[in-house]
């Protein structure tokens, strides 16, 4: 049994979860036809579970840094963490899901058999069941899971937080156990898709004392520290998806727009807190300041977009090397907060090296698919990448600006455009902006963001005297 511990550890160093689960599975199948329901068989399926768990949530126990800003969909984050997450809230669990609660059901019903159903350890099962309960997005099974861990493993203190010593000992042999189940108590409410920005800050006291207990007690690498925030980023994925909703795919400031980015602001920043508390320096706190880039780039706020971006690079260039995808990832956005914020010279530099390896990105991936000898498209044909036509209306931005003479842009000349070099301008956009919502949907933050921009546009070009209704 040691030398199967031994094997799946090896594997986890090595990257390797698929190879620790395949190693763990097969040595339990044999153990199991040699001890029959031995305790200790409990424990190896519970790690199996546990690595499970892991390999679907996507982490892997680490993160590269990668992040692809189209990836962000309807939940609007702009790619990776928090955003993308929340697609681990399905109705349909992933097979890994549903061997990680199998194996975990089985470490429950042995532990329980072999030291009853009031056993710490048992209430550890429990805790187990109930985070991969909570990752199928079933939180209605996972509370009262969650909520009898917490009991057992808190070691029955009373409401003035006295307890035996015996229940000490346990609160000291199980206390990551016991922070693990209040976290996730913590965010049950969220787990449903938070409403309001008030019950993300509700939530907020609580998150962070459990979370500081575990890095206290297992230290920021923690597979249970990365599995916890990895819940709490798909908490973030629904309530942005509920944000989508409360925009409606509107464009303009209103009272929809204005709670859905009072949530979206709300759970972002939480999320960040909680990165930089469990690590000041980590790439999942960089990419969690970018997404709060591209919130309030996507709602006209640009000195704070700017403002986050600048964070979000502080942190990430410790990890990306210059020209890295995410390295890219960030000086588009640099370009469209330039471009947005009438900064035309600076837009128009950034967007058209971004336009370029987002196009040739797109060339590549055509060829790919018709067998490396691109023969299914021409490369005038090939389909855009997303970004690739969010520069495209960047860049048209920088061209109004310099059609009215007050953006110092290169491609514009003096300004003082007619009427119909406005209107061309104006329809070079729409077009952009059109097809960045095909590629992302209506309401993805970037869609909206676009939409927005064009009719700012629009408004003060009419204002003006040119453009066309």
């Amino acid at each position: 049994m040691d030398a199967l511990v031994d094997g799946a550890v090896e594997a986890v160093e090595r990257g390797e979860l698929g190879r620790a689960v395949e190693v763990l599975e097969r040595g339990l199948n044999v153990l199991a036809s040699e001890h029959g329901e031995a305790p200790e068989l409990g424990e190896l399926h519970n790690q199996a579970a546990l690595l499970l768990l892991l390999q679907s949530s996507g982490d892997g126990g680490g993160d590269d840094g990668g992040a692809e800003e189209e990836k962000g969909g309807g939940n609007g984050g702009g790619g990776g963490g928090a955003a993308s997450a929340g697609a681990q809230q399905q109705q349909q669990p992933p097979p890994a899901l549903v061997r990680a609660a199998e194996h975990a059901s089985q470490a429950l019903r042995l532990t329980e058999r072999a030291f009853g159903a009031a056993h710490p350890l048992t209430g550890h099962r429990l805790l187990r069941l109930g985070t991969i309960r909570l990752a199928q997005g079933r939180a209605a099974d996972a509370a009262p899971l969650l909520a009898a861990a917490a009991d057992m493993l808190g070691g029955g203190e009373g409401e003035g937080g006295d307890a035996s010593t015996a229940a000490k000992a346990n609160t000291a042999a199980f206390g990551p156990g016991l922070a693990e189940a209040r976290f996730h108590l913590a965010l049950l409410p969220l787990l449903g898709g938070a409403r309001q920005a008030s019950a993300v800050a509700a939530a907020e006291e609580a998150l962070g004392a459990a979370l500081a207990e575990l890095v206290s007690l297992l230290g920021p690498d923690s597979m249970i520290v990365k599995l916890a925030l990895a819940q709490h980023s798909a908490a973030v994925g629904k309530g942005l998806e509920h944000a989508a909703v409360l925009a409606g795919g509107a464009a303009t400031s209103g009272s929809g727009s204005a709670a859905a980015l009072a949530l979206s602001e709300a759970l972002l920043k939480q999320h960040a807190r909680l990165q930089e508390a469990r690590d000041r320096g980590s790439a999942e706190l960089g990419l969690a300041r970018y997404q709060l880039a591209v919130l309030y780039y996507s709602h006209d706020l640009l000195p704070d977009a700017g403002a986050a971006l600048r964070q979000a690079r502080e942190v990430l260039s410790a990890h990306i090397p210059a020209g890295h995808d995410v390295d890219r990832l960030l000086a588009h956005r640099a370009g469209m907060i330039a471009a947005a914020s009438g900064d035309a010279r600076s837009g128009e530099t950034l967007l058209a090296a971004s336009r370029e390896h987002y196009a040739a990105q797109a060339r590549e991936m055509m060829a790919a698919m018709a067998g490396g000898g691109g023969g299914a498209y021409s490369p005038s044909e090939a389909p855009a990448h997303p970004l690739q036509r969010e520069a495209d209306f960047g860049l048209a931005l920088c061209k109004l600006r310099a059609l009215e003479g007050g953006g110092g842009g290169g491609g514009g000349g003096g300004g003082g455009g007619g009427a119909a070099d406005v209107a061309a301008v104006l329809d070079e956009a729409a077009a952009a902006r059109r097809d960045v919502a095909r590629a992302l949907g209506a309401s993805h933050l970037l869609s909206l963001g676009a939409a927005r921009y064009e009719a700012r546009a629009r408004a003060m070009l009419q204002g003006k005297g040119g453009g066309k209704k």
